[in-house]
């Protein structure tokens, strides 16, 4: 134990190998307000998105939701992208705003527990930090794959869960050493934090390591825990919780980060130039300088991304994009793709600098072996 709220689990074979670092911060304590506020944010924009992104499953889960945003390899080769399951249609105004809102308060969300983690485990956070930049991976905050590493990310991708979450013993695969998680005690409806533990009756669920025959009770102190662990070298899993009848509206809320080892392995071969992207658009190449726009680019009409040196592709039809891959094995722009159940083809395509495809005074049916090829088969 070091200090008053955190608390340090070591191997005892080793004395040296750690095996989890916790800390909490009570909801008790006057001088943890301005950290309940922060948290309480972290926690609405989880509902958000809990509104708008679909649940997976994953390491064993025996109940409960797991829901994932970030970036993920795909399976098609030297293909990574940001991975959001969208369960919405987006062509529905309200509930573009709604995907709009959770996009726009990533950033800050990615900010905080980069924050949080640096002051909890400095040591553990750098090594976090290093790994990301080593291979230049995109970080969770990053809504394109360009934009730069800044001083407090350390994930590509966060994961989730609610709702009795409980699955089996399991390591994971994972590129980054370390993942840190929160714990919050929240009611379902908002996922606004029950700060009363009268108010609670969500009991057990604890976080263990069966190796060690040890783990972490949420149940004891009443506030938000967090958690720094070794989950490629240390078992774990999270127990099943028990809800007393009249608080059943209530759960325990988690959440937690990641460098996923197959995005490291695309990354890897992406910077050793396998497929490279050619930068030469005087050739007939067309690069781009952002994904945003592929991302967000949803409309029932046109939509179009706009670079230095103009309009680089038009797309006509009402597309419902589930996710973005970088393809620098096609020498082109990233490509949007598509669920078989949303797909709708472009009905035409152009790109102002492609030799081959002259922009179109009139929409017209024109496939594209690319799209043909890899639309609609893409598993994250």
């Amino acid at each position: 134990m070091f200090g008053g709220n955190n608390f340090i689990f070591v191997d005892s074979f080793t004395k040296h190998n750690i095996v989890a670092i916790s800390t909490f911060t009570s909801f008790e304590e006057e001088f943890n307000l301005e950290f309940i506020e922060d948290f309480q944010k972290v926690a609405h924009w989880l509902k958000k998105a809990s509104s708008v992104y679909g649940s997976i499953t994953g390491h064993g889960t025996q109940g409960g939701k797991m829901i994932a945003d970030g970036w993920r390899k795909s399976q098609e080769k030297e293909a990574f992208g940001r991975y959001k399951p969208i369960k919405i249609d987006l062509k529905v105004p309200p509930n573009r705003v709604k995907y709009n809102e959770v996009n726009e308060e990533v950033k800050s969300i990615d900010l905080f527990v980069g924050n949080r983690f640096q002051l909890i485990a400095n040591k553990d956070f750098e090594e976090s930090h290093r790994k990301l930049e080593s291979i230049g991976a995109s970080r969770f905050g990053e809504m394109t794959h360009q934009e730069s590493i800044k001083s407090h990310q350390f994930a590509s991708n966060m994961k989730f869960t609610f709702g009795d979450f409980h699955n089996n013993y399991h390591k994971d695969e994972d590129f980054s050493n370390y993942s840190y998680g929160i714990w919050m005690p929240v009611e379902l409806e908002k996922f606004n934090l029950v700060k009363n533990k009268e108010s609670y009756g969500v009991k057990g669920g604890p976080f263990v390591f069966p190796s060690y025959k040890c783990g972490i009770d949420f149940s004891k102190v009443h506030g938000v825990y967090e958690i720094i662990w070794q989950p490629r070298e240390h078992g774990h899993q999270t127990l099943r919780n028990f809800v007393e009848k009249r608080f059943e509206n209530n759960t325990r809320l988690a959440l937690s980060f990641q460098i996923s080892n197959e995005l490291a392995l695309a990354y890897n071969k992406y910077n050793q130039g396998l497929g490279k992207l050619k930068n030469v658009t005087d050739k007939g190449v067309v690069t781009t300088t952002s994904l945003t726009l592929l991302l967000d680019g949803c409309g029932k009409s046109t939509w179009s991304q706009v670079g230095a040196n103009g309009p680089r592709h038009i797309f006509y039809g009402q597309l419902a994009p589930l996710g973005v891959l970088w393809h620098p094995r096609h020498n082109t722009f990233p490509w949007p793709f598509y669920g078989l159940n949303h797909l709708l083809w472009p009905q035409a395509i152009s790109c102002r600098h492609w030799p081959s495809w002259p922009i179109p005074t009139s929409p017209t049916p024109r496939p594209s072996s690319l799209i043909l090829g890899l639309g609609g088969h893409l598993v994250f």
